[in-house]
């Protein structure tokens, strides 16, 4: 069962992270129809062997149990509202799946051969993909849209393959590269996971260094803005966290912040279409009601946004509105509040939660496979280390402190 467990960890990660290789020799056939629900399949999989093997059981704990019950009701309430057999299936395999894998591993504590393996396993498969992809990147970005339609497909195409559901677009006359993932978005945001998982497990300076530039490089084929800041932030926070052991560190962190901000601002004039890119987006975001009497507590037609039939919301590029307009502003409040606890677990949590919280300010982190997912199972492997008060043990300590008997003074 372990080995069992171990392979379906390391395909599962390597389906995610080499995705566009499926699509280039599965193109045209119908198994590439049923590849795209293979991952959600194989988390399934490992969730059931996860359970079996777990060193202990530790229950489910009260948080996790009330996020999820919301969750359920908000899903009742849109169920009778103009809900499609489509739209459920993408919020099961998008947010549903993902979160009950969250709940189930942090319930669960593994040996620590277990999560040594997992870790090493997301380490070796990030060098692996940050190298392969460097040549892939390169080459979709500097060559034209038709090299890159033609390497996936063998056909020339722009904009949205229906068959493959690749997105091909250019940015400032460069194609938006998407390496072997597939997608531009992906490609970037895996990026800055491979960095976090190759510096996070070896702890060394030469590995936080080397994943750092390989990421940065695919970042910069990608185009993806929202993955080149957050490498930053998160390239800041893991040295001040990780590596840094002087004094100082608020004043080096301001530094840092100052220089950054004045390398974005650099970039953004030298880059003109890309400011122009962030003002439209701002523009989009005060277009539209996202708070209305009907969702000020909880939503109540959530599939519809996670199927993209409001079609807005499908370009949106920001978690909180389409959080607030999905599930409701007091529920998804609830959420973030979630989100925030668990980043005090661990500085490895800490990384991957702020990433998630930063990011969501010019992402739809929930849309497609691109964040949500890995951040559920990575945060649910790193609570599985954290102890947990023993509800028993906790009563009988309590009943010892009220029946001890008294001092006479």
């Amino acid at each position: 069962m372990r080995k069992l467990n171990k392979l379906l960890f390391v395909v599962y990660f390597i389906i995610l992270f080499f995705y566009g290789l499926f699509i280039k020799f599965l193109y045209g056939t119908a198994a590439l129809k049923y590849i795209k629900i293979l991952p959600e399949i194989i988390l399934v999989l490992f969730l059931i062997t996860c359970y079996f093997i777990a060193k202990e059981k530790r229950g489910f704990q009260r948080i996790d149990i009330s996020l999820l019950v919301v969750v359920i009701s908000i899903c009742a309430i849109s169920i009778f509202n103009n809900s499609t057999f489509s739209s459920i299936a993408v919020f099961i395999r998008d947010f549903f799946i993902p979160f009950c894998c969250l709940i189930l591993l942090r319930s669960l504590k593994f040996d620590k051969g277990m999560l040594h393996f997992y870790y090493k396993a997301l380490a070796w498969i990030s060098i692996i993909f940050l190298l392969s992809s460097i040549y892939f990147g390169y080459m979709q970005y500097s060559h034209t849209y038709e090299y890159t339609a033609k390497w996936y497909t063998k056909k020339i195409f722009y904009g949205y393959d229906e068959l493959s559901s690749l997105n091909l677009t250019t940015s400032n006359g460069r194609v938006r590269a998407m390496g072997l993932v597939g997608n531009s978005a992906k490609y970037g945001f895996y990026s800055v996971f491979a960095f976090i998982f190759i510096s996070l497990y070896y702890k060394k300076i030469s590995y936080y260094l080397f994943g750092f530039a390989f990421a940065l490089l695919n970042i910069w084929f990608s185009t993806n803005k929202s993955s080149l800041v957050c490498i930053f932030i998160l390239a800041m926070l893991e040295f001040l966290l990780i590596f840094y052991k002087g004094k100082h560190r608020v004043i080096l962190a301001v530094t840092m912040l100052v220089i950054a901000g004045l390398a974005a601002g650099g970039y953004l004039m030298l880059n003109i279409d890309k400011f122009f890119s962030i003002r439209e987006r701002f523009e989009l975001w005060t277009k539209y009601d996202y708070i209305t009497f009907e969702n000020i507590i909880v939503g109540t037609n959530i599939f519809s946004y996670f199927g993209s039939e409001n079609g807005w919301m499908s370009v949106i590029d920001n978690t909180y509105l389409f959080g607030f307009s999905s599930f409701g502003v007091v529920a998804f409040s609830f959420f973030i509040v979630y989100v925030a606890k668990l980043s005090t677990k661990t500085k490895y949590l800490t990384i991957i939660s702020i990433m998630f919280l930063v990011i969501g300010l010019t992402t739809n982190l929930f849309s497609g496979r691109c964040f949500f997912p890995i951040y559920c199972v990575i945060a649910g492997l790193e609570t599985s280390k954290i102890s947990f008060v023993n509800k028993k043990n906790y009563y009988e300590l309590f009943s010892a402190r009220v029946n001890r008997p008294m001092v006479s003074e």
